[in-house]
């Protein structure tokens, strides 16, 4: 029926711009990418959504959801195109609109995708800015909390590549509070963004929780997994949780040689993690 159906346009946000958390101008930057006009969409789209490459493979695509096109055949693809320009991106020069330094300095207290997007769009306004990290690699959660199969590692390495490009200094291994005092950044810096992260697990709060050796948080996995730490799972693996978490664990686990069972206590229609991402897991066993 579609074939007999008129189109109305409307002058208004559209819905895939609507339903994106940081309101990116989808429609903008894939007009571009029609006209084959690569490097403007590319820096179309950063001056809202700063890593393309990342969000390209990891968010969940809301906009997808809403797009127009659905009622009528299918979303338009607007996760791979992403994907696509961020990676072309990968070629381009330096930041064409880096402004001269406004003379104050921010320091970020972590590297994740807070702390990155603060770092990124903080050059923008003109600061000098620092991204002080206490793991030995940046990224946070990106690198330590997303398996490498989802989230490859050089893509995180190339976007603090493009950070450092920009006048962004950037010191691994550094821990606030013990490294360097949080005094001595606020005597040395204007601002302070703390983008600490969230890498601490819900507990279940059953008998041998903390003490059992056969016990492991999913997030002290996935880093310990990612630092490239000596992990030893056994044969057969049970992952209590049905959350992205809990996914990754599984399939990580799974490729490192372990039979695994999820666990969860509720139906799995109603399982929190992303419904592709619970499909591939049931495919891969």
């Amino acid at each position: 029926s579609w074939r007999t159906i008129k189109p109305v346009f409307k002058n208004k946000t559209p819905s895939c711009q609507n339903a994106c958390p940081v309101g990116n101008d989808i429609e903008g930057w894939i007009r571009l990418i029609q006209k084959g006009e690569y490097e403007k969409a590319y820096w179309h789209l950063k001056r809202e959504e700063p890593f393309p490459s990342v969000l390209g493979r990891v968010c969940f695509r809301f906009c997808e959801e809403a797009c127009n096109r659905n009622p009528l055949d299918e979303c338009v693809g607007i996760g791979a195109l992403e994907r696509f320009i961020g990676d072309y991106g990968a070629s381009c020069g330096p930041h064409p609109d880096l402004p001269e330094y406004n003379g104050k300095s921010l320091a970020v207290v972590g590297s994740g995708p807070a702390g990155m997007s603060a770092a990124y769009f903080g050059r923008l306004l003109g600061f000098r800015v620092v991204i002080f990290e206490a793991l030995p690699v940046m990224g946070g959660i990106l690198r330590v909390g997303i398996p490498g199969y989802r989230l490859p590692r050089e893509v995180v390495a190339a976007e603090f590549e493009k950070l450092a490009a920009m006048g962004i200094e950037l010191q691994p291994g550094t821990a606030v509070g013990e490294d360097i005092s949080f005094k001595e950044i606020g005597n040395r810096y204007d601002y302070i963004f703390l983008a600490t992260g969230a890498h601490g697990s819900k507990k279940l709060g059953i008998d041998g929780e903390d003490e059992s050796r056969r016990i492991m948080s999913g997030l002290e996995l996935l880093r310990n997994v990612a630092l490239g730490e000596d992990v030893t799972c056994g044969k057969r693996v049970a992952v209590i949780g049905g959350g992205n978490t809990a996914i990754d664990v599984a399939r990580t686990v799974l490729r490192m040689g372990s039979d695994v069972t999820l666990i969860y206590r509720r139906s799995e229609e109603e399982m929190p993690a992303n419904p592709e991402e619970v499909m591939e897991a049931r495919e891969e066993g």
